[in-house]
């Protein structure tokens, strides 16, 4: 249900970064957190490169084949990377990028003492499940830049109503 977003690099430094986030992605770790973050990182990443790896865990029929054709056509569509002047705009964008159909609302942000880092609290929910990925974003110039995410809470939601006498 979750996004299980966990980190997220516009560009990766060298081949044992792209190496792990396919291995990942193919579910070499036997991990499904690590797998479902992978397969989000590289739908955010969207490069070409990011595709094709898309393309060669989709073939594995790995059981997220709905979730692999959503990445593809993500980053297919030539999003703008995850970068804006306002912080709470670009925050509604990557709960639109992670998870649009679970996304329920943001949190306002909460910064650190110099207010150039950021956090946001994204909730997800389906059914009975609600998932809170926390966000972090860095100010750079007049910008905002979304650094990673990872979920921190996860939760059942019972009925809260009375019951019924019998």
């Amino acid at each position: 249900m979750s996004p299980r977003l966990s980190l997220y690099c516009a560009r990766l430094n060298n081949e044992e970064e792209w190496s792990f986030l396919r291995n990942a992605a193919l579910d070499k770790y036997n991990n499904e957190m690590i797998t479902l973050g992978a397969i989000n990182t590289l739908k955010l990443i969207a490069t070409p490169r990011s595709v094709q790896i898309l393309d060669e865990v989709r073939k594995t029929d790995s059981g997220h084949s709905s979730m692999i054709g959503n990445a593809i056509a993500y980053a297919q569509s030539n999003p703008g990377p995850l970068v804006d002047r306002d912080l709470v705009k670009l925050g509604e964008r990557v709960a639109l990028a992670t998870a649009a159909d679970l996304w329920k609302g943001n949190k306002s942000p909460t910064f650190n003492s110099l207010n150039d880092r950021a956090l946001i609290d994204i909730e997800y929910g389906g059914g009975m499940d609600l998932v809170v990925a926390t966000a972090t974003f860095q100010k750079v110039g007049e910008f905002w830049k979304f650094c990673g995410a990872r979920d921190t809470m996860s939760a059942l939601i019972v009925g809260t109503g009375s019951p019924e006498p019998r």
